[in-house]
């Protein structure tokens, strides 16, 4: 299988070395309540969150953004200069420093991870509401270092790390304009997050980058998607969904509107691990990808709902107009692993009507879509080649 697809896996079980970021921190008066307007930063220059401070009282701020996945495995890190209201009545703090960055070959890699920044609350287990805007006039992507990225194995300490994650409790206003163009793994692993606001990405209108949702709210609490959250974006980008919602366990449906907007051609890894062991997801909605039409992309549909062992069928229709040579992957463990499924396998648009995707790509190779339905217990696997079921595939 392509390193890319196996990464999100490797983040659980690689063992990484650590180097710290360096980080600046100086107090400047909290002018929050006073009546001078000039001084107080506008909403849309701000980004809002909810915390909870827990037993320990402490909350780390991650400045751990990781772009994209290199074939050099050399990703450089972002630098941050941010003025943090914690919320507590305490003074705002002006911090600067550089988020987290990798070096090495694949096989060997070291991660570096930046020490973020450290807060100790005043009560414990109660909730706070953190404000972190420029220090300075906001340039673009100066919110960019913020989020917990992919380093969800960080070796040291580990058990802080998942609590820190735990305690992200609410997003209270949208991402500011030109903020932050990529969010790769932003909340990953937030398992205290339940809802996304709808207007979260309102601000973020084609300013797309390669690998722009990767990760972003896998393995948190979510239990909906609200539907117009991509709404003002159409255009697309490589690996523009990989991972986007995976290990979302508590996930049980899928808006139907929720790529509607997005019409243009395949690409490389979109939707790779979408919803990947989303195991309570039960339906997905009918036509869900069939806006995106046109040549097929390596690896646009693999393992997109691997392993949703709580889908019991396809809707018809959920591709749209695919035509063109079979590309290396492009349906590859699509459905495997979805032990509940049963009906009819996956359809498609076409100018003929729709058609099951076993009879579209009739050239296709193990290559291509080995073990899409591998572990289903659809109704017309044995219309099929084998290669679209084979188990050994996996």
């Amino acid at each position: 299988m392509n390193p890319t697809i196996i990464l999100f896996l490797l983040i659980f079980t690689s063992t990484l070395f650590i180097g710290c970021g360096t980080a600046t921190k100086s107090v400047t008066t909290n002018n929050a309540g006073n009546n001078n307007n000039s001084t107080v930063s506008p909403v849309k220059d701000a980004f809002i969150f909810k915390i909870n401070s827990g037993e320990n009282r402490e909350f780390i701020l991650p400045a751990q953004f990781i772009a994209a996945m290199e074939s050099s495995w050399y990703v450089e890190g972002v630098e941050y200069d941010w003025k943090i209201d914690w919320g507590d009545g305490t003074e705002e703090e002006e911090h600067s420093g550089i988020s987290a960055w990798v070096t090495g070959e694949i096989g060997s890699y070291t991660r570096h991870f930046s020490e973020g920044i450290f807060h100790l609350y005043p009560e414990a287990n109660k909730d706070y509401t953190i404000k972190i805007r420029p220090n300075g006039p906001a340039t673009k992507d100066w919110l960019q270092a913020f989020g917990w990225s992919d380093d969800y194995a960080h070796p040291s300490p580990t058990v802080m790390d998942f609590e820190n994650r735990a305690k992200l409790k609410a997003i209270l206003s949208p991402f500011p304009e030109n903020s932050k163009s990529n969010f790769t793994g932003t909340f990953m692993g937030c398992t205290g997050l339940t809802v996304i606001p709808e207007n979260l990405f309102e601000n973020i209108k084609n300013s797309l980058t390669d690998n722009m949702f990767w990760g972003t709210f896998a393995m948190t609490g979510i239990k909906s998607i609200p539907e117009g959250l991509f709404k003002n974006i159409s255009s697309t980008v490589s690996g523009m969904f990989q991972a986007t919602f995976a290990y979302c366990v508590y996930l049980e449906s899928i808006p139907v509107g929720l790529f509607k907007n997005i019409n243009g051609s395949p690409t490389d890894y979109m939707f790779t691990m979408t919803f990947f062991a989303c195991s309570e997801l039960k339906t997905i909605p009918q036509g869900l990808f069939s806006s995106i039409s046109g040549r097929p992309a390596e690896y646009m549909f693999a393992q997109t709902f691997y392993g949703c062992a709580s889908l019991t069928s396809i809707p018809n229709g959920l591709f749209g107009d695919i035509s063109g040579p079979p590309a290396e992957g492009m349906f590859l463990h699509t459905f495997a692993e979805c032990s509940n499924l049963k009906g009819e396998s996956a359809t498609m648009k076409t100018p003929e009507g729709y058609k099951k995707l076993y009879e579209v790509f009739t050239d296709a190779s193990i290559d291509h879509v080995g073990g899409c339905y591998a572990f289903t217990d659809l109704s017309d696997l044995d219309q099929m080649d084998m290669i679209w079921k084979y188990e050994s595939a996996i």
